[in-house]
């Protein structure tokens, strides 16, 4: 059985898992490490450990492991309602961020003008 703390605390395993979940389909082990930008190896190891859990499976198709997770596991959809709450809240925070930035930038200019006008006088 998979441990959610497991899934959430570990950083290689949340990136695998994302892809997994947006893409909906089997992906060869090297190719699921380039898309979640984790190791070759740390893609190994996670993947090994998940599918020992029973979170994720795998097949292989001539010189190719094919990973996937198991769909209509209760845990699929657990996962991508997470994700997709996650992406709204960092969405949320980078609209912020921007709206900072973008206020820190025109008190700046603000500032700037103010020395300009003082420097003419």
């Amino acid at each position: 059985m998979f441990d959610i703390v497991n899934i959430l605390s570990n950083r290689s395993r949340w990136k695998l898992l994302r892809v997994l979940v947006f893409r909906q389909q089997a992906l060869p082990l090297r190719q699921l490490a380039e898309l979640s930008g984790v190791s070759l190896t740390a893609t190994q190891h996670a993947v090994d450990e998940m599918e020992r859990e029973g979170l994720v499976g795998s097949s292989i198709d001539g010189k190719y492991r094919l990973i996937s997770l198991k769909i209509g596991d209760p845990i699929h959809s657990l996962l991508k309602q997470l994700f997709k709450v996650i992406d709204e809240h960092d969405t949320s925070i980078n609209k912020v961020s921007q709206n900072q930035k973008a206020r820190k930038v025109l008190e700046f200019n603000n500032e700037a003008l103010e020395m300009i006008r003082s420097a003419r006088k």
